[in-house]
């Protein structure tokens, strides 16, 4: 047990603290990657894609945020793929859009997910530029120009914009934190090499680098798709003046999301494996560091208490001395379980990240046994949304 234990908790130093400290100094002492961009004379026509699933309320708010944009709204596409939806909103994009030739509206009668909406509605546009984008999401004026700007680059394969969380008097700010550094992180990825994977509420490819294999039961596809792009050969840069806008999902709904995530983790390994190779090289290494490591610390959290309990009943059998490094072992994991049931969502501050934290990693466990179990669907019971 004592050798899981220091795995455990070297590999949970290395992935937490060791490595996000070690790549942000890198990037700050290089200087900024030139990228060649696009002109305000040579701007390309962008295809903007939504799969929307019973999105009747904010759907045209949606849409007109993005036709609102400094980018010329002549030169954009918006495809908005319904997902099966059992409200109105094909109707309600109809009604308020009526025959604008820039909508087009593509009604999915089944419901199977917003990976094969997207890989769809992908192979339906001429355009060359996509831009991916949620329908709760809310775009900056000028998000559009800044985020394709980069592609004009041709060692650009996808740009991935800047995500911003709206924090309401109901929810604590421990995600919004994480949140913070976890785009700390992506920002200096992307100055070192490129960005692990993309944000799906923002971000813009070159059509020719979007995945056509995409397995329709994939969870994070934006993940996928942009990890995808480096597989290709090509970068994955981060525009932090691309900004999009959402709302934190309620707390009540939140463990359902992050089972999923931790799900989609392990599938985005077996689908995204080859990045580690090592003729991949700086990429190769912050896949490993900051996202496979991560997601293998949780289950050696689980194998550490288990050799705790197994080496304790294994000296009470014996009727020897209690090993007092397993007993330590499981009264911390007690006393960190026992506060978190105590105090529940009232945690703010300090301990609202750090209950964050730990329920993360639960759920990361939680995932990879729902990932063993197999039968994995592209669709779930999303998180509800305020009108």
């Amino acid at each position: 047990m004592f050798a899981i234990l220091i795995i455990f908790l070297t590999a949970a130093f290395y992935t937490w603290i060791i490595y996000p400290v070690v790549v942000i100094f890198i990037s700050r002492i290089l200087r900024p990657r030139e990228c060649k961009l696009f002109s305000d004379d040579d701007l390309p026509s962008v295809a903007v894609i939504i799969s929307a699933y019973n999105e009747e309320t904010h759907i045209c708010g949606r849409i007109c945020n993005i036709l609102e944009s400094t980018f010329p709204s002549d030169k954009i596409t918006v495809l908005v793929g319904i997902d099966g939806s059992s409200d109105k909103t094909a109707e309600a994009v109809q009604k308020t859009f009526g025959n604008d030739k820039r909508i087009r509206v593509v009604n999915f009668p089944e419901r199977r997910g917003k990976s094969a909406v997207l890989k769809d509605l992908v192979a339906m546009v001429d355009e060359e530029i996509l831009v991916f984008t949620d329908a709760n999401t809310v775009f900056d004026k000028d998000a559009i120009r800044r985020l394709i700007m980069p592609l004009k680059d041709s060692t650009v394969g996808c740009v991935c914009g800047r995500l911003v969380f709206l924090k309401t008097e109901k929810q604590t700010a421990s995600e919004n934190v994480y949140w913070n550094f976890e785009t700390t992180i992506k920002k200096a990825e992307s100055k070192l090499d490129s960005c692990l994977g993309a944000n799906g509420a923002i971000y813009a490819m070159k059509k020719d680098f979007f995945w056509k294999e995409l397995p329709s039961n994939t969870i994070v596809e934006d993940f996928v798709i942009g990890m995808k792009v480096r597989e290709a050969g090509k970068k994955v840069v981060f525009e932090p003046l691309a900004v999009a806008y959402e709302e934190l999902p309620e707390h009540l709904w939140e463990w359902g999301r992050r089972i999923r995530i931790g799900t989609g983790d392990f599938q985005s390994l077996q689908l995204c494996g080859r990045c580690l190779l090592p003729h991949y090289g700086m990429f190769a290494w912050m896949f490993l560091s900051h996202k496979v490591i991560r997601w293998v610390v949780p289950l050696l959290g689980v194998l550490t208490v288990i050799g705790a309990v197994v080496d304790v009943i294994w000296d009470m059998v014996k009727g020897g001395m209690v090993d007092q490094v397993s007993l330590w072992v499981l009264l911390i994991v007690g006393v960190v379980f026992l506060a978190i049931a105590l105090v529940g969502r009232s945690g703010r501050g300090v301990w609202g990240v750090f209950r964050h934290f730990v329920l993360m990693q639960v759920a990361i466990v939680v995932g990879f046994l729902r990932y063993l179990r197999g039968g994995l669907k592209g669709y779930w019971e999303r998180t509800p949304r305020r009108t």
